[in-house]
């Protein structure tokens, strides 16, 4: 596909590289709005989980009634919601390994072929060849965390006033962050030729997600609260979900849930 964009394009190696990952990146989109819209439960299901946090820590049981009352009220709180832990990082688990396979993909292209060592620009002519000034890298490495912290700000900025208990993805964020600064020694010897994907998917990721935090591009896309998943108890409620703020529906029914747990505890 690269050499057909190339020869058919007539455009240098490195504008070929950059074009075909925006190409990628674009038909990813469907997959990232609809990842973006099933997170959207989670921030619904927040307090629930909060309650349930606090619950746990409060109870008096031992630890292991402890974590199976905690275990049997998160499945049920899963069911309500109809949310599943593994959909949270599905995007993620995809992602990467399209990322690195792009990696080594690019560095088995470059260094196939002669024509390389003369089809970059600037200061990195020769793309076979490390970036003798290692801008490329620390563009490349940069960008990555840049655009893993924006992530991870725009899960926090969904609950302002509490600390996220759910937090599998934030510790692969984390995880990620890490992985890139110690790895960054061996990201400054890849060959030039990998940078021009690598810096384009990095900026790619930037603007996507701040075009996903404009509130009228989210309600364009559907990325809205599903507020027909809370369990309001009522079928008043249930007809008119904005009687009351999403917030109150939540707490109220968070509190129904610790109220069962604890009558659960004092039957055991």
């Amino acid at each position: 596909a690269l050499d057909f964009m190339h020869n058919n394009l007539d455009l240098p190696w490195v504008s070929t590289i950059a074009l075909a990952t925006v190409g990628v990146r674009l038909s990813m989109l469907p997959l990232v709005v609809a990842q973006a819209r099933y997170n959207m439960r989670l921030a619904v299901m927040q307090p629930y989980l909060q309650i349930l946090h606090q619950a746990f820590r409060m109870s008096k049981e031992d630890v292991t009634t402890k974590l199976f009352l905690l275990r049997r009220n998160l499945k049920i709180t899963f069911n309500q919601f109809q949310f599943s832990p593994i959909r949270v990082i599905l995007y993620p688990l995809i992602n990467i390994p399209i990322f690195v396979t792009f990696i080594f993909g690019a560095r088995r292209l470059v260094l196939s072929s002669p024509e390389f060592q003369t089809a970059g620009c600037y200061w990195f002519v020769n793309l076979q060849a490390p970036d003798p000034y290692m801008v490329l890298p620390a563009v490349g490495i940069v960008g990555t965390l840049v655009s893993l912290e924006l992530g991870l700000r725009g899960r926090r900025a969904l609950h302002p006033d509490s600390q996220p208990t759910f937090s599998v993805v934030d510790r692969l964020i984390h995880a990620l962050q890490g992985l890139v600064l110690l790895t960054s020694p061996m990201i400054v010897q890849l060959p030039a030729g990998v940078f021009p994907y690598w810096i384009a998917s990095s900026a790619f990721t930037i603007v996507q997600i701040l075009m996903l935090r404009r509130p009228d591009i989210r309600k364009m896309l559907g990325i809205v609260p599903p507020l027909h998943l809370v369990p309001t108890g009522g079928s008043k409620q249930q007809a008119n979900p904005g009687a009351a703020s999403d917030k109150r529906l939540a707490e109220r029914e968070a509190r129904r849930v610790q109220r069962r747990q604890l009558r659960n505890e004092k039957d055991n």
